[in-house]
């Protein structure tokens, strides 16, 4: 059981990370299209 449960844990974990990730992403791009349709914070 504590190996399955190890495993199911670092799936959870390398799941977390690309949900993350594509936040920050996510909102590079945004700020970097508002930025080149000038408007600027």
């Amino acid at each position: 059981m504590s190996y399955f449960f190890v495993k199911t844990f670092k799936v959870t974990k390398i799941i977390l990370i690309l949900v993350l990730l594509a936040g920050v992403i996510g909102l590079k791009l945004v700020t970097k299209n508002n930025v080149q349709e000038g408007v600027e914070p």
